[in-house]
């Protein structure tokens, strides 16, 4: 432990190093100042107004001017652009990682970076599927932010602000169009205008759809066909100088047909004795299945399944749904501001927010019907924040407040297999008679979050500033969870624990088959269970800022943050047998060896500089963190579902730097770049890799039990360099024309791409490059785009193929994209 302790200081001390050899190289650069300067960006990371260099937080700002011209169309495309953030959407929720921290795959997780959409917080990772609509800014802010944005923000918060009606103003608006040549199409329509002297409304549509572009082989179709629709009112109300009242509300029905998970590994592990790994291996090698192809697919019709009769979800026997995903997402907020002449003002926050989704997934990603499973989530939440501001300067600034919150989360989940493939074999033995075997899961949860907090600056000195802010919070949870188990051999389709040894399920006795297959192949026991967890902290904050004057700034800070505890949802939550009540099926939490894992915390430092120079031309900024996280949540794939545990402890230090440069008044360049050095101080109980599970598994001859050691190690979707360069260019070239271009380059070192650390899923360092042209007058632009015009093929997400051990398949990202776009503006 004292050797990672020095290494840690030895590293902050590096980073600082840095920090100052960054600054005494942009502090050089005064040569290079133009009569040109850069247009500052104004962001709310906050809760105020603010010029993002006078901010003493590292924060990255993209505009909404940036998302349209580079036609990021969600978050997970705009991740390329800010260094440090990756968002990858995997099998069941997506990865959303600041500083290589976030959250895993279980769907009771909630996520580690904290999703604000004009100021209402989205609790779960699905909703940052959502498209992107009329967008002033989305600010990318690193590191624990637990103050004024509150709960779950442990490794950072995205904070998104869409476009806002102007009272008393004229009629505008917009209408574009966008087509590419991957099949995708695109159509925005904007218009805001007055409805009185005191108000106005603001409307926006967007429809799309795309073909996709992962040629699924077996299927002879383009994957996954996606249709997105989504829409957004936002109505300004001022009634007198000093209210304000704004009322949004938006929905959004996105939905896809297939996946775009392909295979990247099918290989075998020498000596595994699983039948049905080895039988399904000897039918692929006659399929012509293959990873030649980088966006080439083998997956069958889900529709041909006939499901297991007399268990919900899968239809009854009358056949089960389309490999597809269905979201519909609604969300309705009230902000009120009412300001005072003395300087105060009051805002509260009012907002409900919902979503619906319905996933089913051949995934055992091959040919063969072997594995199948549906993914059901319901959620909703309903908040109010209250908050009080004093911002009128020196001496001293206010921020407090109180919020509410609550959830409903439920899901429903469930797995078929299959042990015919496609009627080609089987490999159970005669005597069981089973063909399918089915398991389905009910998981409840509701949440209640309560939290005070309160945010002094103090303007000591001259050009000082010391901020000391607090948040002190409670949240409680109850869950309950059952799985039950089905199969193809009794009358009702449900199997009957009630003659069957849990402890050693005979695999001849009827009732008994579906407990001994489960138990062989997964280790899945049918249980009901029931949890509750409260947690309560406190978590402060002090930040030193020195205002070297207006256009240059310093600052340190030291942070510390919280993620609440919660409950596994999966089916495979190992339970102990001998625990088990009258009724054969029903445990306390007691019984439940890993249903539950604790809070995570965070310890950050971090010093700073932002500054204008070259008389306006030139912004940077850079900083240096130093963060310690303990008792870290980490999600580990257990064969069809995602299990949550915590991990010791784990260090990370790292340097951000973000450079533009107005070099002309038509030429301007730029870049981001992120260092990051990530270590597990202390992980010996991580998840074992595929190659360990097998080799312990009890078809092998094992305990069924593995772990490893991941000390030292580096977590996924942590690369050690990440950043951008940009380069943009516009000039007149007719009378009322001008022509703009601008080139992107986004960049990241190797990284893994799950949580086990699997070689298998090491994806190489790769640069991307973006291009656009565009002619533009007051009313109409058109412009032609390509995406990573070299055509590297990356990969958001990877995990282990289901029931095929050595094998690896990966959720593919975009290859080279062109396109058109047009735009009247009026």
């Amino acid at each position: 432990m004292n050797n990672c302790k020095r290494k840690s200081v030895y590293g902050f001390s590096t980073a600082k190093l840095t920090l100052a050899s960054a600054i005494a190289v942009v502090s050089a650069m005064p040569n290079f100042a133009s009569a040109a300067t850069l247009e500052e960006v104004i962001i709310t990371a906050q809760k105020q107004e603010q010029r993002i260099m006078e901010i003493p937080i590292s924060v990255s700002a993209v505009t909404g001017d940036k998302i349209n011209d580079t036609g990021i169309n969600n978050l997970e495309a705009m991740s390329s652009y800010v260094p440090g953030l990756h968002i990858g959407k995997g099998p069941l929720n997506t990865a959303i990682n600041i500083r290589g921290i976030g959250s895993g795959n279980d769907r009771g997780f909630e996520p580690s970076v904290g999703m604000y959409i004009d100021g209402i917080y989205m609790g779960r990772s699905r909703q940052f599927r959502s498209p992107f609509l009329d967008l002033q800014r989305v600010e990318v802010l690193r590191g624990p932010q637990g103050i004024l944005f509150g709960k779950n923000t442990i490794a950072g918060a995205i904070n998104i602000i869409s476009a806002d009606p102007v009272v008393d103003s004229d009629t505008e608006g917009s209408l574009s169009v966008k087509g590419d040549d991957a099949g995708a199409y695109e159509t925005t329509g904007i218009i805001s205008t007055a409805l009185t002297e005191q108000s106005a409304i603001r409307l926006a549509l967007k429809y799309r759809q795309a073909d996709g572009e992962v040629d699924n082989k077996t299927l002879n179709q383009d994957e996954p066909e996606v249709e997105e629709m989504s829409a957004r009112v936002t109505v300004v109300w001022e009634p007198t100088e000093q209210l304000i009242i704004n009322t949004k509300l938006s929905y959004t029905d996105y939905s896809t047909e297939g996946v775009n998970a392909v295979p990247t590994v099918v290989q075998p592990i020498a000596g595994d004795a699983d039948p049905i790994a080895g039988e399904a291996y000897n039918l692929l090698g006659s399929s012509g299945i293959n990873t030649t192809g980088t966006h080439d697919a083998w997956r069958d019709d889900s529709t041909t399944w006939s499901g297991v009769k007399g268990v919900s979800g899968w239809g009854n026997g009358a056949g089960v749904i389309h490999e597809e995903t269905n979201t519909e997402a609604s969300s309705l907020g009230v902000t009120v501001v009412y300001e005072l002449d003395s300087g105060w003002a009051f805002h509260s926050i009012t907002s409900y927010s919902e979503y619906e989704s319905d996933d089913a997934t051949d995934s055992d990603f091959t040919p063969l019907r072997l594995l199948l499973t549906r993914d059901l989530q319901d959620y909703d939440q309903t908040s109010q924040e209250f908050r009080v501001t004093f911002l009128d300067g020196e001496p001293i600034e206010f921020i407090g407040g109180l919020y509410v919150e609550q959830q409903n989360l439920d899901l429903g989940g469930g797995t078929l297999i299959d042990f015919t493939f496609n009627g080609k074999s089987t490999v159970l033995p005669t005597s069981t008679g089973l063909t399918e075997i089915g398991r389905w899961n009910n998981f409840e949860q509701e949440s209640n979050t309560a939290a005070a907090f309160a945010e002094v600056s103090w303007y000591f000195a001259e050009d000082f500033i010391l901020t000391i802010g607090g948040r002190y919070s409670v949240e409680e949870k109850e869950v309950k969870k059952e799985t039950v188990l089905s199969n193809s051999l009794e009358a009702n389709g449900l199997a009957t624990p009630a003659t069957c040894n849990l402890n050693a399920p005979d695999p001849t006795t009827t009732g008994c088959k579906t407990y001994s297959a489960w138990q062989s192949f997964l280790g899945t026991n049918p249980h009901k269970l029931k949890g509750d967890s409260d947690d309560e902290y406190f978590d402060p904050s002090v930040k030193l800022q020195w205002d070297i004057d207006y256009d240059n700034m310093v600052y340190a800070s030291y942070s510390q943050g919280h993620k609440s505890g919660g409950f596994n949802s999966g089916a495979d939550v190992p339970v102990d047998v001998n625990s088990v009540s009258t009724n054969g099926i029903t445990y306390n939490e007691a019984a439940a060896i890993g249903f539950g894992y604790d809070e995570e915390t965070a310890k950050s430092y971090e010093v700073g500089y932002k500054g204008m120079l070259g008389e306006g031309s030139v912004q940077v900024g850079v900083a240096a963190f130093m963060t310690e996280y303990s008792d870290l949540q980490v999600a580990t794939f257990q064969g069809t579902n995602y299990a949550v545990g915590n991990a010791a402890e784990a260090d990370l230090m790292g340097v951000e730097l973000e450079i533009r440069w107005a070099v002309t008044d038509n030429i301007e360049l730029g870049g981001s770049y992120a260092y990051l050095n990530f270590e597990f101080a202390d992980f010996g109980d991580a998840g074992c890799t595929i190659d360990g599970i097998v080799v312990n598994s009890t078809i092998n001859g094992g305990t069924g039990d593995c772990t490893q050691d991941l000390s030292g190690k580096r977590n996924a979707f942590a690369p050690k360099h990440s950043g951008n360069l940009f380069a943009g260019y516009r000039r007149d070239v007719l009378e009322g024309l001008e022509f703009k271009t601008t080139v992107d380059i986004n960049f990241k070192s190797e990284m893994y791409l799950d949580y086990d650390l699997d070689d298998r899923t090491k994806q190489s360092g790769y640069g991307k490059i973006n291009l656009r042209f565009a002619l533009a007058d007051e009313n109409w632009e058109a412009g032609i785009f390509g995406r990573n015009l070299a055509d590297k093929t990356t990969h958001a997400f990877a995990l282990d193929t289901p029931l095929l051990s050595g094998s690896t398949t990966a959720y593919v990202d975009e290859g080279a994209v062109y396109g058109a776009e047009a735009k009247y503006i009026f």
